[in-house]
């Protein structure tokens, strides 16, 4: 029993030593925070006194990027007092030098007309400079300065254009960085789109058309001279395949039949695509991608080409192999006329017919058909980007694809039974609707 007692007084004296120690820890830790505090209180801050002076040093260097960044702080008020004279100033001095985001920012200052006087037309040029450049939130700007006919003569087929560019640039970056982007741009750009007209009635060249199903071009398709070069672009035109964790799906399902039924004629049809090879085996894997879902353009040219007479672009030039062009991020225009010239002992088209989701590629390829005086018709494939205008995502397409193609594709139906225990994990259906692109928007 005493043995007992002496063995509970032991245990709860190292309680009590245990207690009194996390006891005392605490107050030296609340201390300390109160002397952090204190001496954050009575210290200036790096931000706010010497990164503030290099930054300020840095562009009246000329720095562009520090420019834009010493304006961002006047318009906000960060770190010095807020002045929107001293913001424009600076911004003015960085879209002198180009840089794209402070055009962005004087044309929205134009437009607003708040710290400056008001002048869309201004607001136009600096949103059109930067625009030009590649910077999304101009183009849809620019765009809508088209739109509405503020600071330019209202032109809704160039609205479109600018905002088509812009929603497949955004998708881009979002997927990048593999974060959804900004809510800034959603209800504006909503509105902005009802109020064009349908993109059916946009009055493109006489030998550009739309089409939302490749079953609208079969009549033309039908009467073509043999001679006739069949052109497809392949991403959002033949195939979706951004979720490369689910099989590759047609846009249409008829489509395979379709290339088979031209090549069986004799015509030729080859796929040119803008795929940046990075390494060898790519051509590779995307030529085995259109195989998968039964297209097969090696039967029209089984040769290999490297076009050298372009800029290295990663290491690599565009290339044709196996009835496939890779342009490598060059123009899709000088790529064909480059590929034009080395076949033209065996193939001298009287018409080229191109497919392309993307209104540049195909003004693109048309210059080159008319450099060669051959004819030429472009078809503005717009089924997917209509499906990007009602709110979804590149993985929910696919999968709609996927879902309604089961019936008619074999092989596609023997991978459904996958795609469709993909879906029913939440963490995935929680991620493509935060995806969704144009929730992003305006």
């Amino acid at each position: 029993m005493g043995r007992f007692l002496m063995m509970s007084i032991s245990c709860f004296n190292k309680i009590l030593l245990l207690f009194l120690f996390v006891f005392l820890l605490f107050f030296i830790m609340l201390d300390a925070k109160a002397a952090e505090a204190h001496v954050s209180q009575n210290t200036p801050s790096f931000s706010s006194t010497s990164s503030l002076q290099n930054l300020i040093i840095a562009a009246k260097q000329g720095d562009p990027l520090t420019q834009f960044m010493l304006g961002a702080d006047y318009l906000e008020g960060k770190d010095v007092e807020k002045s929107g004279r001293k913001a424009f100033e600076w911004f003015q001095k960085a879209a002198d030098q180009g840089f794209a985001a402070a055009q962005c920012f004087l044309g929205k200052m134009y437009i607003e007309g708040k710290t400056i006087e008001k002048n869309e037309k201004k607001a136009f040029e600096w949103f059109q400079k930067a625009a030009n450049q590649g910077h999304i939130e101009s183009q849809f700007f620019l765009g809508k300065m088209y739109a509405d006919g503020k600071g330019v003569e209202k032109n809704e087929k160039k609205a479109f254009e600018w905002l088509t560019q812009a929603v497949e640039q955004r998708y881009s970056v979002e997927k990048l960085n593999k974060k959804p982007a900004s809510k800034y741009y959603s209800k504006t750009f909503r509105k902005l789109l009802q109020s064009l007209p349908s993109k059916k009635e946009i009055p493109f060249e006489a030998n550009i058309r739309q089409l939302s199903s490749f079953k609208d071009a079969i009549p033309l398709l039908e009467k073509i001279p043999p001679d006739t070069l069949v052109i497809f672009d392949m991403d959002d035109t033949l195939v979706v395949y951004r979720d490369e964790s689910l099989p590759p799906a047609l846009t249409e399902s008829f489509t395979p039949n379709l290339i088979r039924k031209l090549q069986e004629k004799g015509i030729k049809t080859i796929a040119l695509t803008a795929t940046t090879v990075v390494d060898a085996p790519q051509e590779e894997l995307r030529y085995k991608e259109l195989l998968e879902v039964g297209i097969d353009f090696s039967r029209s040219f089984q040769e290999f080409f490297i076009f050298n007479n372009f800029p290295l672009y990663k290491e690599h030039y565009p290339l044709l192999s196996k009835g496939i062009i890779y342009t490598n991020s060059m123009s899709k225009g000088e790529v064909l006329s480059a590929f034009l010239e080395k076949v033209k002992d065996s193939l001298q088209p009287s018409l080229i017919i191109f497919f392309d989701d993307r209104l540049n590629n195909i003004l693109d390829v048309k210059k080159a058909a008319e450099e060669r005086n051959i004819k030429y018709v472009g078809f503005f494939y717009n089924k997917i980007l209509n499906w990007l205008y009602e709110g979804m995502s590149y993985e929910e397409i696919q999968i709609k694809l996927l879902q309604s193609q089961s019936g008619s594709n074999n092989q596609h139906g023997a991978r459904l039974m996958d795609t469709n225990k993909f879906l029913k994990k939440p963490s995935y259906v929680d991620y493509t609707r935060t995806l969704r692109l144009f929730s992003t928007f305006f």
